[in-house]
C-alpha cells in the first residue's frame, strides 16, 4: 500500500476500500478535531466526520491532493457540512417558534399532545356510555346539548 495520501487515493479511485481505510485513519482525528472545534458537540463533530468523510469517498475519483495531503480538501468539506448542519439546526428551531402554543399558559412548545388527544378520547367513551344508558324512548328526548352538558360539564 502507498505511503502518500496520492498513492492511498490512486488505490481509493482503483476501488481499494483498505487504502480509504488508512486515509480514514490518518485524518480523522484531525478532521474531528477541527469539527468539534466548530461545532462544540462531541456528537455532532463524530457526525460531520462521517459525512466528511462519506464525501470523500463519493467524490474520490475527482479529489486532488494538495502538497501530497488530502486534508485540506477533508477540512473543506467538513465546513461545508457543518454549516449545512448549523443552517438545518437554525431552520428547525424558526419553525419550532412559529408553532402554535398549545397551552398559552406555558411559553414552551407542547411537542407530545397526549394529555389532549386522551382527554377527547375519554370524552368521546363518556358520550357513548350516556347514549348507551339512555338508550331507547329515555333517549330521543335528550338533545346533543343535554348530553354535551352532562359529559363535558358545559
Amino acid at each position: 500500500m502507498g505511503e502518500t495520501d496520492e498513492d492511498l487515493l490512486r488505490e481509493c479511485v482503483a476501488g481499494d476500500a483498505d487504502a480509504f481505510g488508512v486515509l480514514f485513519d490518518r485524518h480523522a482525528d484531525a478532521v474531528f478535531r477541527y469539527c468539534l472545534s466548530r461545532c462544540g458537540s462531541w456528537h455532532d463533530a463524530e457526525e460531520l466526520v462521517s459525512i466528511t468523510f462519506l464525501e470523500a469517498w463519493r467524490q474520490r475519483n475527482r479529489l486532488r491532493p494538495q502538497r501530497d495531503t488530502v486534508l485540506p480538501w477533508l477540512l473543506g468539506v467538513a465546513t461545508n457540512a457543518n454549516r449545512n448542519r448549523a443552517r438545518a439546526s437554525r431552520r428547525h428551531a424558526d419553525f419550532l417558534a412559529r408553532l402554535t402554543h398549545s397551552d398559552p399558559r406555558h411559553g414552551e412548545h407542547e411537542a407530545d399532545h397526549a394529555e389532549s388527544v386522551a382527554a377527547m378520547l375519554d370524552a368521546e367513551r363518556d358520550v357513548r356510555e350516556l347514549l348507551d344508558t339512555t338508550a331507547g324512548p329515555e333517549r330521543r328526548g335528550t338533545g346533543r346539548r343535554q348530553i354535551a352538558h352532562s359529559v363535558l360539564g358545559r
